[in-house]
């Protein structure tokens, strides 16, 4: 082979690797995780710490759901374990305790600040409590911007009460002209335990949803797939609901849901310690 030859080679290679190493860079992955009552007792297990440290370190942005913990210690202690495992550093933003009665729980994003810079967040206001609200825990919202490609988009991240599936979920519709009305924005997300299955929620009250009729929105979870951790369940809980212009950026053969049990080799027991849903991920090519 001559010099010639060696040369094109490695020109080939280098824009390839550069090529691939650009794709991966405008890859964004964000998880939706409700974590089942997360508070000391689980912060203090380390078999749970530890996986649920390597479960988050798959995702650039992870929406947490069912933290337990006012001093809010335990969610700390997972973010130092993330820490730990990842050698990196991470940020986290908590929402305030949020229930219509002495049952409160917290929602938290942790994200790496190395790929995402935080511009601003909220929680959607639909009320006083306990009679005129209409979420039982109101939408933690949140605005992004993507580092490598400077795109921005929204984080809705909720916890459906079960009594109030279809009436909860509907009002995400307005949740979302909110979101419009305050930061001009269409590239929104959806995200979370919304209840939206099995008893909660049957197929004919879910093809009936206003939001699921909205051409506006697009459901990434499909009802069929399970996302929970006991073996005699078989519901699709947890759902990703993304605007139009934000649908169109969705990698669909890294979107869906995180087996647990199937990827750390779990026996039901074990997963059920961490929780009893199974996290969903959403990838994005921003």
């Amino acid at each position: 082979m001559n010099k010639l030859s060696i040369f094109f080679i490695y020109m080939i290679t280098a824009v390839t690797i550069s090529l691939t190493a650009q794709t991966h860079a405008a890859e964004l992955k964000i998880g939706s995780f409700n974590i089942k009552s997360f508070g000391t007792a689980k912060a203090s297990n380390p078999f749970v710490m530890r996986r649920l440290a390597y479960i988050l370190s798959r995702y650039d942005i992870a929406f947490l759901q069912e933290l337990r913990n006012k001093d809010q210690q335990a969610i700390y202690a997972l973010k130092s374990e993330l820490e730990k495992y990842t050698g990196k550093n991470y940020s986290i933003i908590i929402s305030q305790p949020l229930g219509r009665s002495t049952y409160k729980e917290q929602y938290a994003y942790i994200f790496d600040p190395a790929k995402v810079e935080l511009l601003d967040f909220y929680t959607y206001d639909d009320g006083e409590e306990p009679y005129y609200d209409t979420f039982s825990r109101e939408p933690f919202i949140a605005q992004f911007k993507h580092k490598a490609s400077e795109e921005k988009f929204v984080t809705v991240g909720v916890h459906i009460a079960p009594s109030f599936v279809m009436s909860e979920i509907d009002e995400l519709i307005h949740v979302y002209r909110d979101i419009k009305s305050r930061w001009k924005h269409e590239n929104i997300v959806i995200m979370g335990d919304l209840n939206a299955d099995c008893r909660y929620l049957d197929e004919y009250q879910e093809e009936n949803l206003i939001i699921k009729e909205d051409p506006r929105f697009t459901w990434l979870i499909e009802r069929g797939t399970d996302t929970t951790t006991a073996i005699n369940t078989h519901c699709t809980y947890d759902r990703f609901i993304a605007t139009a212009s934000l649908a169109s950026r969705v990698i669909h053969s890294k979107t869906g849901v995180y087996n647990l049990m199937r990827e750390l080799n779990l026996y039901e027991d074990e997963a059920q310690a961490i929780s009893d849903h199974f996290p969903i991920e959403l990838t994005l090519d921003l």
